[in-house]
């Protein structure tokens, strides 16, 4: 299922349930036997970008780059990946590209780029603090909308 290097049961049955493969998956009488097609193309994009971070999961990179990785999931999918990015998330590092707020609870840092030029960079809560994104106990507002930072001054 995951191309990759030989794994025990235990480890994919972890990495699938880590990544939310298993929340669609166990409900189908074919299970992670499923033919998914070329391309994953019999799968939604949220079940494709679960897959992907199974496989991410199982090879357990030392660097993880995502990009909108939540884009195409819906609400419970998303909930699920929060959790795991946070109970993976240590002693790796994470460059997320995205434009979602919710997903800020998982980086300790911020750079905000336009056109190739650094606009905003700091602390996480020092940028959403700067930005008035976030209250003095630290929530962060929005409720999951894209911000629009504002150029900093030299």
């Amino acid at each position: 299922m995951f191309g990759s290097r030989q794994v025990t049961e235990h480890q994919l049955n972890r990495a699938t349930s880590l990544a939310g493969v298993n929340l669609y998956a166990e409900g189908d009488s074919e299970g992670l036997d499923k033919q998914v097609g070329e391309r994953g193309e019999a799968l939604s994009r949220g079940q494709r970008q679960t897959v992907a971070l199974g496989r991410a999961i199982l090879n357990d990179p030392p660097i993880l780059l995502m990009d909108e990785p939540t884009a195409s999931m819906d609400a419970t999918t998303e909930r699920q990946f929060i959790n795991t990015m946070k109970r993976i998330g240590h002693n790796r590092t994470l460059v997320l590209i995205t434009h979602k707020m919710s997903l800020m609870k998982l980086v300790d840092r911020i750079i905000v780029l336009e056109k190739g030029r650094v606009l905003v960079d700091g602390t996480r809560d020092e940028i959403l603090a700067r930005l008035g994104l976030i209250k003095p106990n630290r929530e962060v507002m929005n409720n999951g909308k894209a911000f629009k930072p504002q150029p900093r001054r030299a």
